[in-house]
């Protein structure tokens, strides 16, 4: 009977364990299941601001396109944005995009853009996670080079939720010939307007991207920053950098980087910077 009473008891025992792991993975279950889900990252919108270089076929200072976009590509898919202000976007640019990038983005605006010659400013946006709602090319005022020089504007939404948010493009005037200055003051002060026109017709938040040619020491990123509408997304911006990504209300800035990958340390001689926000 003792010999019995040991492999009986061992049966009880193994039941009990077996019993007590069952009860905790379903308990360890319904928490993880009612648990409110942490914010992932097809919570968070990701907007890059890239300045492409322009190749000589557009401009004959601007350098050979060669093998350059098949580093911006491979970065581009790497980070996966949801939208890409680009600026220096020749012609090369955008063919070079639509062959490799089909299916996965779309240009906001397209044929190169709505001037006649190509706009070399630009919207990209990732087509697997946003519908365009509206798209719209604003030249600026006054500028050393129409085609550059503009706003490019888009409002999208988010299949996911339905969530809308406004992203623009632009490459302020760079300095020539001589100090442009007061020309970038104008284009500022005309970007400000567009941001608050495009906020209260759609009623969403609006987030400029670009190649602002202005450091953080000038007179200009003040106006861009203490205007009550615009706020940097880098609360410490690089004192050399050019490119920037400012935004309204309705969105929080959660991450700001500069690209340092090897894949894009070639493909132009601006670095991309991007910036994921949460929407309010």
């Amino acid at each position: 009977m003792k010999q019995m009473e040991k492999p009986f008891v061992n049966r009880i025992v193994l039941t009990i364990i077996l019993l007590m792991l069952v009860g905790f993975g379903l308990m360890t279950y319904f928490i993880i299941k009612d648990k409110p889900a942490p914010e992932s990252e097809n919570a968070v919108v990701r907007v890059m601001s890239y300045n492409l270089l322009v190749d000589n076929e557009d401009y004959d200072w601007g350098t050979p396109l060669g093998e350059r976009p098949n580093g911006a590509v491979a970065y581009i898919l790497s980070t996966r944005p949801d939208v890409i202000g680009i600026q220096e976007a020749s012609r090369g640019w955008y063919s070079a995009f639509r062959e490799k990038l089909k299916g996965e983005y779309d240009f906001a605006e397209p044929d190169f853009g709505a001037l006649e010659d190509g706009s070399c400013t630009g919207l990209m946006y990732d087509v697997k996670k946003l519908r365009l709602v509206a798209s719209e090319q604003i030249i600026y005022s006054v500028s050393n080079n129409e085609r550059m020089r503009l706003v490019d504007v888009g409002v999208f939404e988010r299949i996911s939720d339905g969530k809308r948010f406004a992203v623009s493009s632009t490459h302020l005037d760079s300095e020539y010939p001589g100090d442009r200055t007061a020309e970038r003051l104008v284009q500022i002060d005309e970007l400000i307007g567009i941001a608050k026109r495009y906020v209260s017709e759609y009623g969403c938040p609006f987030i400029s991207t670009g190649d602002m040619n202005i450091t953080p020491d000038k007179p200009e990123y003040k106006a861009l920053t203490e205007n009550g509408v615009f706020s940097d997304a880098d609360s410490a911006p690089l004192p050399h950098v050019v490119d920037h990504i400012f935004h309204t209300s309705g969105v929080k800035p959660v991450t700001v980087k500069l690209g340092d990958d090897e894949a894009v340390k070639g493909a132009s001689d601006h670095l991309p910077l991007y910036a994921d926000f949460n929407l309010e």
